[in-house]
């Protein structure tokens, strides 16, 4: 499982129930990453975008007990043990699961990733706090640095320890 994020200088990832900043060129790289993969967010994410993602199988983590699919396709379960159990299945045959968001969720399932990609937005230092991505870089080295310019830099980064030493770093069919 990867995870992918935005996050300021002060680790905020929202602001006010929303994303502070516009960033077309992060918006392309991660519909590039996460297209055809299957995303997991929380349902405040859900209901902020309002409409699944398309081109990606949706996965909604929410506190109401149950697993259900929604009319429109979206995967919904508060068990953490089906999401565990999905992903499996869908990394055993070959395909991606991204989580998405938001706050509750990153801090949930990031002891499950072993790769992130962060764009460290420039530039808002001082917003104030609200929403936050937890602490990672005890446990992730960056691998790769994949774009930068003056409002932003994505990095992908690895966990540490013996499961991903001496593994390639992104692969370049994806961006």
């Amino acid at each position: 499982m990867k995870a992918i994020v935005a996050i300021t200088e002060n680790r905020v990832i929202g602001y006010r129930g929303g994303i502070p900043w516009r960033l077309p060129e992060d918006l392309r790289f991660f519909r590039e990453v996460t297209w055809g993969a299957t995303v997991i967010m929380g349902r405040r994410t859900y209901d902020s975008i309002g409409h699944p993602l398309p081109g990606r199988e949706n996965v909604v983590l929410t506190r109401k007990g149950g697993l259900q699919v929604a009319r429109n396709g979206v995967l919904c379960t508060s068990d953490l043990k089906v999401i565990a159990r999905l992903c499996k299945q869908v990394e055993k045959s070959g395909g991606e699961v991204f989580v998405v968001g938001g706050a509750c969720v990153y801090k949930a399932l990031l002891p499950l990733c072993n790769e992130i990609f962060v764009t460290h937005v420039k530039g808002y230092g001082s917003l104030k706090e609200d929403t936050f991505f937890p602490p990672f870089e005890k446990e992730f080295d960056s691998k790769a640095f994949i774009r930068e310019n003056r409002r932003m830099r994505i990095v992908h980064y690895l966990r540490r320890g013996p499961k991903n030493e001496g593994r390639p770093g992104l692969t370049h069919r994806r961006l």
